[in-house]
Order: structure tokens, then sequence, then C-alpha cells
């Protein structure tokens, strides 16, 4: 019961400290490393969803139309997942191409929307959401938490991770139950296998 008390403890505090990213650590390990726990993707492809959100984001910025954009990029497994608000369907549509247009992008889901831009109330709710999320699922059954990765806007929780058929539905069912969750869209890629794999798409 501690142990698992414990464990909700770090999901939270990852959850406030490393919005975004995809890679939960536990601890200094000898020798200076860290110990990364039940992690289905291998290094490499962790490393390339890290550098994919960070030129997301670079060349977004650069596009001239960084002001009528309001959304995040989270690459989980080198797919792109988009969330957010744009000021108009070219924006929107440029978004999409830019992140498709980065090395290594397998795929981008474009969940933007038109419309005018989230307010930091609507953000923050949606950040405890997320928090709210992955607390219940460490407390829940049926599916590692850190094999899921969450994100919410405006009420709506996507799940990304590498997952049997089982552990998606388990997971859906524990995010749909969740208070503030308006929908759960599923963005996981199926494995038959729950060991450790790595990029299970090429």
């Amino acid at each position: 019961m501690k142990l698992r008390s414990l464990l909700s403890c770090v999901v939270l505090a990852a959850s406030l400290l490393l919005q975004g990213c995809p890679l939960l650590i536990f601890g200094a390990a000898v020798g200076g490393t860290a110990m990364l726990v039940n992690e289905r993707r291998a290094s490499d492809v962790l490393v390339a969803d890290e550098k994919i959100e960070l030129t997301s984001n670079q060349r977004l910025r650069a596009s001239g139309h960084w002001e009528r954009m309001n959304l995040n990029v989270t690459s989980y497994n080198r797919i792109a997942l988009l969330t957010g608000q744009v000021a108009n369907p070219e924006v929107q549509q440029l978004a999409e191409k830019i992140v498709s247009e980065i090395p290594g992008v397998r795929g981008v889901s474009n969940e933007l929307v038109v419309g005018p831009f989230s307010t930091f109330g609507a953000r923050s709710s949606d950040s405890f959401t997320t928090t709210q999320v992955k607390a219940r699922l460490v407390n829940g059954e049926g599916v590692n938490a850190s094999h899921v990765k969450v994100v919410t806007e405006a009420g709506v929780v996507y799940l990304l991770g590498l997952v049997t058929e089982a552990e998606s539905n388990a997971a859906a069912k524990t995010a749909a139950g969740t208070q503030g969750v308006s929908k759960v869209v599923k963005y996981f890629e199926y494995i038959t296998d729950p060991a450790p794999v790595a990029d299970v798409k090429k």
C-alpha cells in the first residue's frame, strides 16, 4: 500500500514538473545513471520523440504564423499529436505540414481546432485533469500507467502509447471515469506481446 501511494506521488510530481516529457526517470543510480521503468520504446525512439517536439516548436515559431497558433506537439513513437487552437484552416494545415516534414516523423494526428484560444483557466483545468487521469491509472488495474501518455485539451483526453488491446480498454475506461473528462480519444499503437518493444512500425 505504501509503495502504491509513493508511486502515486511520483506520477503526480512528474505530471506537474515534466509536462510534455514522455520519459519518466526514477532516482539516481550508481555512477550517476538513471533507471527507466517499464518503458516500451527503445532509447533512440525516446530521443527522437524529444527532438521532434523541440524541432516542431522551433519551426512553428519561425513560420511567421506563431501568433495565430495556440498549440502543443506531443510525439510518441515518432507519431506527432497536435492539440490546441489556430486562427484559421490555413494555419491548421500549415502546422500539420511543418511538423510532418520534420525528419523522423512517421505521421501526424491533427486535432487542432479553428477557434478562440483557450484561456489560462481552461489550460490549468486541463493540466489538473491530466494529473487526475495519471493518478487514477496508477491506482487502477489492467494497465501500467507508465505505458500511457496522457494529453488533455478542452476536456478531451488523448491517450497515446504502445499497449495491448486489453490495456487500451482499461486505460480508456479509467480516463472516461475521471471528473472533468468530456471525451476520450485513443491514439494507441497496438502490440500483441506486452514485453518491452521498440518502434513496432517502421
